[in-house]
């Protein structure tokens, strides 16, 4: 299977959070985004080597687009 690299926004809760979960066990390489720098801090924590976490409201246009940026650069 071909590992991707995927940017998920809410990843710290509800639907965000299980497809992180999915996507993370299949071994890809994740950016997560959220507004709760402890919940991503916690969901990298369980797959670390191929976490990158940016913490970001997103109603709050300029948040989310540095944070998608920052991803990108990591991914």
């Amino acid at each position: 299977m071909n590992k991707k690299s995927i940017i998920i926004i809410g990843a710290t809760s509800g639907i965000g959070k299980a497809v992180f979960e999915r996507y993370a066990a299949e071994k890809n390489r994740l950016g997560i985004v959220g507004r709760r720098t402890n919940l991503l801090n916690k969901l990298s924590q369980r797959f670390p080597e191929n976490t990158v976490t940016a913490t970001a409201d997103i109603t709050k246009q300029d948040e989310i687009e540095k944070a998608i940026s920052l991803l990108q650069k990591e991914l």
